[in-house]
């Protein structure tokens, strides 16, 4: 009995009605594939492949094909229609673009960066095959900001590993994330002496006033790097008081041991202080500093005072021609960020101290409120 049930149920399945054929959405997908060879227009490739990428597994084939195409237009399609349609293949093809085709990077990334968490299986596994340096450490910045565990078990495992030559990059990009579930592991790496720095530029960006005395106490050490000192410095700027804020410009202008790129983002900071003691600094570094930029600066800084002493530290800048921006000063552009924290100013005097027209511009105000000095010292 159960025999004849059987057939009796496979012979009425046989002629159920069959659901539109996978072959119908073939010939469409190679159709869409075709017309994306044939448009001439990016946008429109690009639509076109989102129209692929909705064919679903039929397409397949062709988005693997727009990823072997000459023209780098249509494997940017490929990359339209990966975000709609994935598969192992085809994420593997992408997380490839991103690594190694420098024509689609930039859209391939922004997919990945937009849907990290589908293709940590895939990073995974390209970071267990790749060999070469520069990729892996792009293959990192994106497990970092994935929120599968997974990823963050691979992350943290990295970071512990004293050995790994990839551990600062990946903390660097763990503490990217601004996590504050990650908080207490991320301030647990201050002692650190290779991680600290970014622990200090991640409680600059995330911490609050309770964090001020750490800032403080780091700009006390005797012996302090440059990343550190720029960060425990904003962090001053950021939570410090009148008083604590002019003794750290005060001291940092003083410093006979600061380099000069630290002393220029010293004024860029704090340059609305004054006191006889800071007039005093910046007259030294505007007569004797070794860099333009600098000199420029600080005479810029010393005009407000309005003090006839400073007549003699404001002649060396206003004879001088213009010199192409010392490349010693490309440090002070790592901490252009600021800019993000509410202290627009650094980035701005940044950007003026590299252009030859800002430069004789801010020379010409020099000239004048020297002739100004000059006059108000014959009355």
């Amino acid at each position: 009995m159960r025999i004849l049930i059987l057939l009796f149920s496979t012979f009425i399945i046989s002629f159920l009605p069959i659901p539109a054929t996978d072959l119908q959405k073939v010939k469409k997908s190679k159709l869409i594939y075709e017309s994306i060879l044939k448009n001439g227009w990016l946008e429109e490739k690009r639509e076109l492949g989102y129209k692929l990428g909705k064919m679903g597994e039929e397409a397949e084939p062709f988005i693997l094909k727009l990823y072997d195409a000459e023209s780098y237009w249509d494997r940017y399609a490929a990359i339209t229609a990966s975000s709609i349609y994935k598969s192992d293949k085809i994420n593997e093809r992408l997380v490839d673009s991103y690594l190694r085709d420098h024509m689609v990077e930039v859209e391939s990334e922004q997919l990945l960066l937009s849907q990290t968490d589908s293709y940590t299986a895939t990073l995974l596994e390209k970071w267990d095959t790749e060999l070469r340096e520069e990729p892996k450490k792009k293959i990192l910045r994106l497990l970092a900001i994935s929120k599968d565990p997974r990823a963050k078990e691979f992350i943290k495992a990295e970071i512990e590993d004293q050995k790994s030559k990839y551990r600062s990059s990946a903390f660097q990009w763990f503490c990217s994330k601004n996590d504050i579930k990650d908080n207490d592991y991320i301030r647990s790496k201050l002692a650190d002496k290779v991680l600290r720095s970014f622990v200090l530029k991640y409680i600059l960006e995330t911490g609050d006033k309770k964090d001020k005395k750490l800032m403080l106490d780091v700009l006390s050490e005797e012996s302090i790097g440059n990343t550190d000192f720029t960060y425990a410095l904003g962090g001053v700027k950021k939570w410090g008081n009148f008083q604590e804020q002019e003794a750290e410009y005060t001291k940092t202008l003083q410093n006979t041991k600061h380099e000069e790129s630290l002393k220029l983002y010293a004024i860029l900071l704090f340059g609305e202080f004054r006191s006889e003691a800071i007039r005093d600094s910046l007259c030294g570094l505007a007569k004797n500093a070794r860099d333009q930029s600098l000199r420029l600066t600080a005479s810029e800084v010393l005009i407000p005072f309005q003090d006839v002493k400073n007549i003699e530290c404001l002649k060396r800048i206003s004879t001088e021609e213009y010199q192409t921006a010392s490349k010693s000063f490309g440090f002070v552009d790592a901490v252009a960020m600021f800019a993000t924290l509410g202290i627009s100013n650094i980035m701005k005097g940044i950007q003026e101290n590299r252009s030859r027209s800002s430069f004789l511009g801010r020379q010409t105000e020099i000239k004048k409120h020297l002739q100004f000095l000059e006059l108000k010292i014959k009355e």
